[in-house]
């Protein structure tokens, strides 16, 4: 479970969120990540990477559907197939007075036995960093959303 607030509109953050084709330019343990089919609001998506946490480091793959529920509030995500025996996510995005909360929730079973102890802080590990660099993708884009805004010149005469 993750709860992030981010100083952003749903809008903001959801365009991250749902930027699968792009990922690999801000998650860099992401080596391939594009979308193979998306018909109405389900989207068909593969990616291949690594896992690493000190010095334990894991190659993953996965195809994942995710049912984009509501634009800007909710997804559910699970997996296909691949490294993972299974993954049920669901990623809400609630709106408040300080910008947009996002709350996700997962169940995983992994591919690979570990002592449980580990299992834990390396999940823990890799999801704290995910959420991390999504959220230094929303503020650097809206960063360069004002700055545009902002660079814009009017003539009014």
């Amino acid at each position: 479970d993750v709860e992030l607030l981010l100083p952003a509109t749903a809008q903001q953050v959801w365009t991250v969120w749902t930027d699968y084709d792009h990922y690999t330019r801000f998650v860099p343990t992401l080596k391939i990540s594009h979308i193979l089919n998306q018909q109405g609001n389900l989207v068909h998506i593969y990616q291949r990477g690594f896992s690493q946490h000190g010095p334990i480091s894991f190659p993953f793959e996965s195809e994942n559907q995710d049912e984009q529920i509501m634009p800007y509030q909710e997804i559910h995500s699970r997996q296909l197939k691949g490294s993972l025996k299974s993954l049920a996510a669901s990623t809400r995005f609630v709106t408040d007075s300080e910008g947009t909360r996002v709350l996700y929730h997962a169940e995983s079973i992994p591919g690979i036995w570990m002592p449980p102890i580990l299992t834990k802080l390396f999940i823990e590990h890799e999801t704290i960093a995910h959420y991390r660099l999504m959220r230094s993708e929303v503020m650097r884009r809206q960063k360069n959303e004002l700055s545009l805004d902002h660079s814009t010149s009017f003539n009014t005469n």
